[in-house]
């Protein structure tokens, strides 16, 4: 528990980055706030939906108000939030990273869902990927769940992180 303590801590945001695609269309949009629905057509034309995760990062990248834009997917039938079904743990590959210990990360995450690189848990909720360098070579090493990378970041970190992702999936099934 302490280690979940630390880390709200040090990553206080529930989403302090963003995958690199999301982030572009955030700035695409960052002065024009009043223009959601083309921010939420061009998300849902990226990813092929907008997912709870989405949500949170709109409004804390943007500052919009979480209701806003929650009546604005009710009114257009093309829009809906869904859950994502399945996470993906993505370990920084690149040079830097390997440099800074991503290899450490990897093998925590290798134990803390009992899996390796490539595969799905059992349960299906998890997957574990090795990417290639993410371009965040200045917070390495990186590692990312789902469309939230967290950087500078060690193998305690990793642990408190999967756990704590874990749990959420648990609580809500």
């Amino acid at each position: 528990m302490k280690a979940l303590k630390n880390l709200n801590k040090r990553f206080p945001c529930k989403c302090k980055i963003v995958s690199l695609d999301l982030l572009s269309i955030f700035l695409k949009y960052k002065d024009k706030k009043n223009d959601i629905f083309p921010l939420l057509s061009d998300i849902k034309n990226k990813f092929g939906c907008i997912t709870e995760e989405d949500l949170v990062c709109i409004t804390e990248h943007l500052d919009i108000p979480e209701n806003k834009i929650r009546k604005i997917i009710e009114l257009h039938n093309e829009f809906e939030i869904v859950p994502v079904k399945q996470h993906v743990i993505r370990v920084c590959g690149g040079m830097v990273c390997q440099l800074c210990g991503s290899d450490k990360i990897l093998e925590t995450a290798c134990d803390e869902l009992e899996i390796i690189p490539g595969s799905t848990t059992e349960d299906s909720k998890f997957k574990l990927e090795v990417v290639e360098c993410v371009g965040l070579c200045e917070i390495s090493p990186i590692i990312a769940i789902d469309n939230t990378f967290y950087g500078k970041i060690d193998e305690s970190d990793a642990q408190a992180l999967i756990a704590h992702e874990k749990q959420k999936v648990n609580q809500n099934p």
